[in-house]
């Protein structure tokens, strides 16, 4: 409406194509208006966490609405098969290199040294989040000196800070069976309530001074979801089955013995009547025990000289060999469940694996992917819920720029690729440097050496003596004049050259005398 108060005002007063312009002005600015968004959060997760009044979770929390309890979990843990797939996990994703990533080289140095502290225990305590659910942990801040030396490009230490910073002494990890979770009426997650053994005391933490992590969290469901409920039916039936095993093992160590006699009775060493089949049993019996069996002397009356008495051990029908097989299929579900391929490593036929695309590589990759995405929610963890703090905590917001955590790439064949390229350019690039020849381009030392985790102040020592190198000097002939000129090198040059290569590789020195040769031609 002010628009047009405007244009009718100044209609008569200005040109016609001016009013034209100023018209058309209008028009786009009103057309381009950009629209705001609705900021009302109207909606909620509507998961498990919420079939309770609200109230109630605001104030007291949630149990975990898993219907199987935590000690069950902690018991399954201990089946051999399941524990090592849980530590292929997480000590893989721990013994990962990691680096941050910051524009500023002091503050990168700085959060470095304050996340070294408490990387390792942390990665441990969230990884277990895969075994139960979800992982929480308090934040135990110290107000402490943190001094950072690093080594220049001279060699010398210099002190880049030195100075007192809010730093976390460690993260306490709860126990969570112990813990209730708070949520607002529309599931965001408040805080935790924590109870004693008895559930009597109860502390209240909220968001701001935890971490937590929530394994593939469904709808609001911050308890998140354990990969041990995947294998839950097939952990308890191979229980059943073990049981039945040893019964069966229980019964079938000590073979049945069959005792074969006449019909008839004879007289026992009291001088008393004994039926045959009864004094058979006590045989039976006795080699049950290892005793020693005897047996009477009797033949048949027909005259075939058949032995009347005979003692031996019933065959086994070798039912053992069904049990372990199917508790060795049990035991690939378990792996399977927990995303570890059974066959990880192993080709079909059970040969070693190869990078030549058969199913053994298959296999890992499968695992390699789901390692890197465990190892993609430990990083944001820390990118939103640790370095944030740390920053916000010690610096002003003018000097505060992006730092954030990255955690290398489960890639071996990367790895392979990053050596062999190191390696080239050590060798082509000595030799250029050699011949006064400076590379412009290069890939970059450093991301390589972080990658490979290779200390940095060795490539410094290997090209520091190539940095002022002067060119041997050049003798020219004057016989040559007009003609080609053979550079000539002072005899002291040339012995240095020679000792120089008694302790180069015959292999090098060849390629290199081969290259002056063709030179020369």
């Amino acid at each position: 409406i002010e628009a047009k108060n405007m244009l009718s005002f100044v209609k008569d007063k200005l040109p016609k194509n001016d009013y034209k312009n100023l018209e058309n002005l209008f028009v786009d600015v009103s057309t381009n208006k950009k629209e705001k968004p609705v900021l009302t959060e109207k909606s909620s997760y509507g998961g498990k966490l919420q079939d309770i009044t609200f109230s109630i979770i605001d104030s007291l929390g949630v149990y975990n609405p898993d219907c199987i309890p935590i000690a069950i979990y902690e018991r399954m843990s201990k089946d051999q098969t399941i524990a090592l797939g849980l530590s292929v996990i997480k000590y893989t994703i721990a013994g990962m290199n990691y680096m941050i990533d910051c524009e500023d080289e002091v503050l990168r140095s700085i959060i470095s040294k304050l996340i070294s502290k408490i990387y390792r225990p942390t990665v441990l305590s969230l990884t277990d989040a895969v075994r139960l659910g979800f992982a929480v942990g308090e934040k135990v801040w110290i107000y402490d000196k943190c001094k950072i030396v690093e080594i220049d490009e001279d060699g010398e230490k210099e002190v880049i800070f030195d100075d007192y910073l809010w730093q976390l002494e460690k993260i306490k990890f709860m126990y969570p069976g112990s813990v209730r979770i708070r949520i607002d009426d529309k599931g965001n997650f408040l805080g935790i309530t924590q109870e004693d053994r008895n559930g009597f005391n109860s502390v209240k933490i909220n968001s701001k001074k935890l971490v937590l992590y929530s394994h593939n969290m469904e709808y609001g469901n911050w308890f998140g979801n354990a990969r041990l409920s995947n294998i839950y039916p097939v952990w308890y039936w191979s229980l059943v089955l073990t049981h039945f095993m040893l019964k069966y093992y229980e019964r079938k160590g000590q073979p049945l013995t069959l005792v074969k006699a006449p019909p008839g009775t004879r007289t026992d060493n009291n001088n008393a009547k004994v039926d045959n089949l009864t004094h058979a049993l006590k045989i039976g019996q006795a080699a049950s025990s290892n005793s020693v069996v005897g047996l009477p002397m009797e033949f048949a009356k027909d005259g075939s000289g058949k032995e009347l008495w005979s003692f031996e051990y019933i065959k086994d029908d070798q039912r053992g060999e069904m049990f372990i097989q199917v508790l060795d299929f049990m035991d690939s579900r378990k792996l399977r469940g927990l995303f570890i391929p059974d066959k990880m490593g192993l080709a079909s036929d059970g040969s070693p694996h190869s990078a030549s695309g058969s199913s053994a590589g298959d296999s890992l990759d499968v695992f390699i992917m789901t390692e890197q995405a465990l190892a993609n929610d430990i990083e944001y963890v820390f990118n939103t819920q640790v370095i944030p703090d740390l920053m916000k905590y010690n610096f002003n917001d003018d000097k505060i720029v992006e730092a954030s955590l990255k955690i290398e790439k489960l890639d071996y064949n990367k790895k392979l690729l990053m050596k062999d390229v190191l390696l080239r350019m050590i060798m082509l690039s000595a030799g250029s440097i050699r011949k006064g020849n400076i590379p412009r381009t290069l890939p970059s030392l450093k991301k390589i050496a972080e990658i490979l985790d290779l200390p940095m102040d060795k490539f410094d020592d290997i090209f520091k003596e190539f940095k002022n190198m002067v060119p041997p000097p050049i003798k020219i002939n004057p016989d040559n004049i007009g003609g080609k000129v053979s550079p000539t090198i002072d005899k002291k040059i040339k012995e240095d050259n020679n000792n120089a290569n008694r302790g180069t590789a015959r292999k090098e020195r060849t390629t290199r005398e081969r290259s002056v040769r063709e030179k020369k031609r």
